[in-house]
């Protein structure tokens, strides 16, 4: 894809990764949410992709994210589970905990968004072990430090209010316990209201 994948965006080295303003990073979230609505209810298989990351979505000229990498995903019929793997147990239990799955590596792609930081270990100033992303934002979040998990480069743009309100939608993704989490047609509803203002409709 011409624009590359979304990890280059964000993530490589410092003086490598290339600058994102603030309404691409939402029309970009709220396009991969479209994508898994679509993938999760939109077709005649269920598929569940099951190892989302900025590295497996690609963009085109236009940054209109494009999902790869499908070798650990899922297809569920009506009556039961295509794979690559064997399983004869409930599907709607499956399905639920597939979807519950994608949602919390969703999650996880935009707190990346938010705070640039690479999900697999972050380096801040009080921290050079490999705390993972979900952890240190959750640790911070916990004492309302928010303005600590946003990259500095978003503040003060006029967008604080909804990149906070982005930051709510993410955490509801990485909420520890299934149940907890929201399907991805209501993540994408959440994303598409934030992004109104600056002309995604609900709707497209």
């Amino acid at each position: 894809m011409s624009k590359g994948s979304l990890y280059d965006w964000l993530h490589l080295e410092e003086g490598e990764a290339r600058f994102m303003e603030w309404p691409l990073k939402v029309k970009i979230a709220i396009g991969a949410a479209t994508g898994l609505v679509w993938l999760h209810q939109g077709c005649n298989f269920h598929v569940f992709h099951l190892d989302i990351s900025s590295k497996c979505i690609l963009l085109d000229k236009n940054f209109v994210p494009k999902f790869s990498n499908f070798g650990e995903a899922m297809l569920m019929k009506p009556y039961g589970i295509d794979s690559t793997k064997s399983f004869s147990l409930n599907t709607e239990f499956w399905e639920s905990s597939f979807a519950k799955e994608d949602v919390y590596c969703f999650g996880i792609l935009l707190l990346g968004l938010i705070t640039r930081e690479d999900p697999r270990s972050i380096t801040t100033n009080s921290n050079t072990s490999n705390e993972t992303l979900n952890n240190w934002v959750t640790h911070l979040s916990a004492s309302s430090n928010f303005y600590s998990i946003v990259n500095k480069s978003l503040m003060g743009q006029g967008f604080d209010q909804e990149i906070f309100q982005f930051l709510k939608v993410a955490l509801d993704c990485v909420q520890p316990y299934p149940d907890q989490r929201p399907t991805m047609l209501q993540l994408y509803k959440k994303l598409a209201a934030i992004g109104k203002r600056h002309g995604f409709s609900i709707d497209s």
